[in-house]
């Protein structure tokens, strides 16, 4: 249906009083006239029949002009009420027009996180903090994009293992992550009987492959006598293997100490570890969504901080 240009010129030129409309009143008119009955009226808008009663009154007092012939099987449109009923058709629609464009105004846009796959699952740990800390505000993680250009808003804040080099960017450490060996009870047993050296030649082992090699996965092929028997280019299946029994595995401590079904090897591999960085665009990071963002991630880590470390 098409808009009419001059529907509202027309309503507007009713008497209303102090020449405004009473816009929630049009819209519960409509109901009423639609319903024919003030008990289906209320059941569709929520709204009381004597409050419904009421309301059509008011209005049809700021008209002076009868809008209802009210009988005992419901109310009925007069003339005058049909009349306003035929131009409420195009105002409605105007109207849902308005209260969309309204709530995409008052929408808070979601805080994007760039980071790492296991990051990822250790934030998604951390779901319901997250969500008290940002008040309303959605959370979206960009999993795998530890590079996205945060200069050009592909990502709000970064999580990554180095310290920020382009230009541009703004960092703070936050963590030092530790990485250790984890298998199945059993195979886990068997490893820190034998010692890792024998284990990296005589146990089987499962990897994570993706695309950008990591630190950890250089450090397990270049560790390994012979291939893995498994690889994975996505966490949650190196993790159903591992927990399986199909092999051992490297894995950060956050990770690893936190999963039911795993055991560590012995201590956390000093080749292995990292730092944790918030990076964000300098231009960006005194922004109250992404300041706000960063107080909560900086609170979490804060707390977990010896989970990072390995020493939970």
């Amino acid at each position: 249906m098409v808009i009419s240009h001059n529907c509202f010129a027309r309503i507007r030129k009713m008497p209303f009083k102090n020449e405004s409309l009473d816009w929630t009143a049009l819209k519960l008119f409509m109901e009423v006239a639609d319903s024919r009955t003030l008990a289906l009226a209320a059941s569709r808008t929520g709204v009381s029949a004597p409050t419904l009663h009421r309301r059509m009154a008011d209005l049809e007092s700021a008209l002076k002009m009868e809008l209802f012939e009210r009988g005992a099987d419901g109310y009925r449109l007069t003339a005058k009420g049909r009349e306003l009923r035929a131009l409420m058709d195009d105002a409605a629609i105007a109207m849902v027009k308005i209260d969309e464009w309204r709530a995409g105004q008052t929408a808070l846009p979601p805080l994007r996180i760039a980071c790492g796959p296991w990051t990822s699952m250790f934030i998604g740990d951390m779901g319901a903090a997250l969500a008290e800390g940002l008040k309303g505000r959605p959370l979206r993680l960009l999993i795998g994009t530890t590079h996205a250009d945060l200069t050009r808003r592909q990502a709000d804040i970064g999580i990554r293992n180095l310290a920020p080099s382009q230009l541009g960017l703004a960092g703070q450490r936050v963590a030092h992550v530790a990485y250790a060996v984890y298998g199945a009870p059993d195979l886990a047993a068997q490893a820190a009987a034998v010692g890792l050296d024998q284990a990296y030649a005589d146990l089987p082992w499962i990897a994570l492959d993706v695309e950008r090699p990591t630190a950890s996965s250089r450090f397990l092929s270049s560790s390994l006598a012979g291939p893995p028997v498994a690889t994975s280019d996505h966490p949650m299946p190196l993790l159903n293997l591992a927990r399986s029994g199909a092999g051992l595995c490297l894995l950060p401590c956050f990770i690893g100490d936190r999963t039911s079904g795993l055991r560590r090897v012995g201590e956390p591999l000093p080749a292995l570890r990292q730092e944790q960085w918030f990076v964000t665009a300098d231009t960006r990071r005194h922004d109250p969504p992404i300041r706000a963002g960063l107080g909560v991630l900086k609170r979490l880590w804060r707390e977990h901080r010896a989970v990072f470390a390995g020493l939970a």
